[in-house]
């Protein structure tokens, strides 16, 4: 019941925040989004800060081990699959939207990503939570590149952590790029790293 109602308050401050902004949402408005009483949400959570960090934790983290599972019981072949890490994270309209089984909403995912971005600002338990989920991302990247090599998809003598890195700063460099700058071509942007991927690591059609 506990967790039940925490999930709650949180996916009534998740909803709200991609809509306002977490700054202008009030205790208020999430009291009366999740139909609980102000006397609920503060035997769960101290201040609107602590349910961010839940909200983070469960919203950020649940889809990341989401959309990882997806990817990993696909047959697809090494280099199908990064681009399917790149197009689920990168959303850029309802029809390229991956793996829609694996994700409760269908949201505005700039909005989504520009809210976890702003959780590197606040508090340390945030920070932690990140950290920890990029690692968890670098060694995801680093089992598809392990399979790839088992499977003789791409050379055995590939560095494996070196090219786990390179697809995790791509990535976080073209998120970067499509939250924060909206107007250029992010699909032009995405097209030109996997391009330059394949040609470093020698991969033909």
């Amino acid at each position: 019941m506990e967790n039940t109602k925490k999930k709650i308050i949180a996916e009534a401050t998740f909803l709200l925040t991609l809509k306002n902004g977490f700054g202008n949402v009030s205790i208020k408005e999430i009291q009366e989004a999740s139909g609980l009483s102000r006397g609920s949400i503060y035997h769960y959570f101290n201040d609107k800060e602590e349910i961010f960090m839940y909200m983070v934790d469960i919203y950020l983290s649940d889809n990341f081990f989401e959309y990882k599972k997806a990817i990993k019981k696909s047959s697809d072949s090494f280099i199908k699959r990064i681009e399917n890490v790149f197009h689920s994270v990168l959303i850029l309209d309802e029809k390229e939207f991956i793996f829609p089984d694996s994700f409760k909403y269908k949201y505005d995912n700039k909005k989504y990503f520009q809210i976890f971005y702003s959780s590197v600002y606040k508090p340390t338990k945030c920070k932690l939570i990140l950290h920890k989920l990029y690692e968890e991302s670098f060694n995801f990247y680093r089992e598809l590149v392990e399979e790839a090599v088992e499977n003789k998809e791409i050379n055995d003598d590939t560095d494996v952590d070196a090219l786990a890195m390179s697809i995790h700063t791509i990535l976080k460099g073209c998120l970067h790029l499509w939250v924060f700058y909206p107007d250029l071509p992010s699909k032009k942007y995405i097209n030109a790293n996997l391009k330059t991927f394949m040609h470093l690591i020698g991969y033909e059609n």
